[in-house]
């Protein structure tokens, strides 16, 4: 029997990708603000990629 790798868990104002069960691709994550954003796409890469431009931007101080 293999060992269970451990779940990484992700760092805090870092975000999360999930599938949803209408097969989008969903991120969230926590604007300036402390609000939490949704993000939703056709792939996890487009959602990947609107979620790093939404955390640069987040970063920079400008609204989401």
């Amino acid at each position: 029997m293999k060992a269970k790798k451990p779940k990484r868990k992700n760092l805090n104002g870092q975000g999360s990708i999930r599938e949803r069960s209408d097969g989008r691709w969903e991120a969230r994550y926590t604007d300036a603000n402390g609000m939490r954003r949704s993000i939703m796409g056709k792939t996890a890469a487009e959602v990947e990629e609107k979620l790093t431009a939404a955390k640069n931007a987040r970063n920079k101080g400008m609204p989401s």
